[in-house]
């Protein structure tokens, strides 16, 4: 999770986390991580010729993913409402939090090192 980390979240969201928060924050970094590595289908940092680029376009599309997730508790994996409900969302649901353009630089990266997978 070297390209992605919770300062990165903190400084997309313009703000520092509390303690209460570091929990959450950490999960929605490894849940924007995990995203990233199973729509690229591989992880980018064990590329021998990854770019500064290559790992940029992932820390920002990672951030914005963290940060709908992690602002937003609907949609988490598990969500536990101070109402009582409770629901695990399906990955179909959280491969929505990226938007076309996040997909495309996806696919670029994909077919970069890993022509032919997708």
């Amino acid at each position: 999770m070297a390209y992605l980390a919770v300062s990165d979240l903190e400084t997309h969201l313009g703000r520092t986390f509390a303690v209460a928060d570091s929990a959450t924050a950490e999960a929605a970094v490894a849940a924007a991580v995990a995203l990233i590595d199973h729509y690229l289908g591989f992880d980018i940092e064990a590329q021998t010729d990854v770019t500064a680029g290559d790992i940029a376009v992932c820390t920002a599309i990672g951030t914005r993913i963290a940060a709908q997730w992690f602002t937003n508790p609907q949609d988490r994996a598990s969500y536990n409402g101070v109402e009582g409900m409770s629901w695990q969302a399906a990955p179909q649901m959280l491969a929505a939090h990226m938007a076309p353009a996040d997909r495309i630089a996806l696919h670029g990266l994909q077919n970069k090192f890993a022509p032919g997978i997708a």
